[in-house]
């Protein structure tokens, strides 16, 4: 059985697409710094800067082309209280043969789009691997109790809905058995993972075998290699 696998490729898609956009941006700011002219320019005035639910201050920044004319920019950040006085002087960056082309040289204003694209590039990335991730584990998981747990052969309760986990309106399945751990010689109740369809079909038989940790009884794994895909 397998949990949505289209909607798993799309978010790595998405991750790719913007880890891949961040590194162009990169690129290009990399490019851009190393083909620059520093310089000096003084702020002016402030440029308000408004969102759904605050409003911050871009500085004004006035500087001067190499032709000798005064030019003005706005900057790429803004914030509240404002970062800067008026008068106060800032170091730019411009494009040798785009003079208008200017930036504060500073870390935030030159990498903030980076930092952006490329942290929600990040998050889609590990939300995207969470489920391959988390089977890797299992797996592990099973193979190690397999060779070194106690089995039990358990008798089948039923089938149960996990209200706890809701995803697309769905909740998932769980077998849920019953068996004497030999360690402890009381009755334990196990469920198996989140099955997203329902097993009940393929619950041709009354017991199942599950594997337990010797030394923690709530550490196990029910083998359910009987349905298909698990």
């Amino acid at each position: 059985m397998k949990s949505m696998p289209l909607l798993q490729k799309i978010v790595l898609i998405i991750a790719v697409l913007m880890l891949g956009l961040a590194f162009y941006m990169a690129s290009n700011t990399l490019d851009y710094i190393h083909g620059a002219t520093s310089g000096v320019g003084k702020v002016v005035d402030f440029k308000e800067v408004y969102s759904s639910r605050s409003m911050t201050y871009a500085p004004i920044i006035e500087y001067q082309l190499p032709d000798g004319k005064t030019a003005h920019f706005v900057s790429s950040t803004s914030a509240y209280p404002p970062a800067y006085e008026i008068g106060e002087p800032v170091d730019i960056l411009y494009s040798t043969k785009q003079p208008q082309n200017v930036s504060i040289n500073g870390f935030f204003s030159l990498w903030i789009g980076e930092l952006i694209v490329g942290g929600l590039g990040l998050v889609f990335l590990g939300i995207g691997l969470f489920s391959p991730v988390l089977a890797w584990i299992r797996r592990r998981k099973k193979a190690s109790l397999t060779i070194y747990g106690d089995r039990i052969d358990t008798q089948l309760q039923g089938v149960e809905c996990n209200f706890q986990i809701r995803v697309n309106g769905r909740h998932p399945y769980q077998i849920i058995t019953q068996g004497i751990n030999p360690r402890t010689s009381q009755k334990q109740t196990f469920k198996s993972q989140n099955l997203w369809r329902d097993p009940t079909a393929y619950l041709d038989k009354r017991w199942i075998t599950v594997y337990v940790d010797k030394k923690r009884p709530k550490r196990y794994v029910m083998d359910l290699a009987f349905l298909v895909g698990e």
